[in-house]
């Protein structure tokens, strides 16, 4: 797996609790609708980096995991179809 793969991870609520409060910040600065109501075993599908950068505070705490079940998507042209979509 490479950084621009399409990749899919499982929340830990750490994780769902860490994207729901970005993306509650960047609905008010931005006036968008990002969903903000992920939760624990929620699963979200991204570009590698995407998801790594989401977390960066949390690699120097192994009891502090944001996600689990980090699986390459089969089809990255499948995966770019749905981020297109978002």
């Amino acid at each position: 797996m490479n950084l621009n793969d399409f990749a899919t991870i499982n929340f830990t609520q750490i994780g769902a609790n860490i994207l729901n409060a970005d993306n509650e910040r960047f609905n008010e600065i931005f006036q968008r609708e990002l969903k903000t109501d992920y939760k624990e075993g929620d699963v979200y599908e991204n570009i590698l980096w995407c998801i790594l950068i989401l977390f960066v505070d949390c690699y120097e705490d192994p009891l502090k995991s944001p996600f689990t079940n980090l699986e390459k998507l089969r089809q990255n042209l499948e995966g770019f179809n749905k981020w297109l979509k978002k």
